[in-house]
């Protein structure tokens, strides 16, 4: 039975990597609609992996990707974006549905491994999800992709055009960039001012972003808040770099942008 057909109880989830996002992802779904044996986890991480699986106690729901691509009704894939390079599959479900979580990652490079039965979504960090504040953006609009989302306390934003995602994928690094800016001292509440008219998804999120940051103890929580933000080669570390460089919060956001529509381009 295809998923859109079926109960967010009755749905079977997989998620390819176990990452900061990826585990908490299974958590917020376990809490929120999916009952544990429903749940397949995917990856190819460490030791340190293992113990965190094993901690929340999902060790039982570890199985090879080609389990997962056959077993699960949806597969989320939380993955580098540089790791899809070399990503294979060899065996796919008939109703299977992907959803990809990978920043810059086109429909057109999706496709050609998971078939057309695909979609792209874009999360706000870990930690909005686990204080009930975060974003997500879907392309192209899928319902039981929104369901699923709203019921995991995600407020959803719905783009008209994939390129959107660029924008979003900034946005929801905006919180990291807001920690760096106020460690040097930069003013943001006119880093923004200037923004082109294309950038009004990152204009909607800036007041967002504000109300997310947490309020740390100490410089050390900040500086570790922001380190599990920037995945290396990332989006977030783009901006965060620049930002450093130019002490401009427009021109980092820029930047993040670029960074964005590079890594786009090498799977075009």
């Amino acid at each position: 039975m295809p998923p859109e057909k079926k109960k967010l109880s009755d749905l079977k989830i997989g998620i390819i990597g176990a990452g900061h996002l990826g585990l908490t992802m299974a958590q917020v779904f376990i809490k929120s609609f999916l009952p544990v044996p429903n749940l397949f986890i995917s990856f190819k991480g460490s030791l340190h992996t293992k113990k965190l699986i094993e901690g929340l106690g999902l060790s039982d729901q570890v199985v090879p990707i080609e389990e997962l691509c056959m077993a699960a009704d949806i597969a989320f894939i939380f993955i580098r974006p540089q790791s899809f390079i070399d990503f294979k599959i060899t065996s796919i479900g008939a109703n299977i549905l992907f959803v990809s979580g990978m920043a810059g990652v086109p429909l057109t490079s999706l496709e050609k491994t998971f078939g057309r039965n695909v979609c792209r979504i874009m999360t706000s960090g870990p930690d909005t999800v686990r204080q009930n504040k975060a974003m997500a953006a879907i392309y192209p609009f899928n319902e039981v992709i929104n369901r699923i989302l709203t019921e995991s306390g995600f407020t959803p934003m719905i783009l008209n055009e994939e390129r959107e995602m660029h924008y979003f994928t900034v946005g929801v690094c905006l919180p990291a960039a807001f920690v760096l800016a106020k460690k040097l001292g930069i003013d943001v509440e006119s880093g923004l001012e200037d923004l082109k008219p294309g950038y009004a998804i990152i204009r909607q999120l800036y007041l967002w972003a504000k109300d997310v940051v947490p309020v740390f103890n100490s410089g050390g929580e900040a500086d570790d808040y922001v380190r599990k933000m920037a995945t290396p080669g990332g989006i977030t570390e783009a901006i965060l770099i620049n930002l450093q460089k130019s002490r401009d919060l427009l021109q980092a956001v820029e930047a993040g942008v670029e960074r964005s529509i590079t890594i786009s381009a090498r799977f075009e």
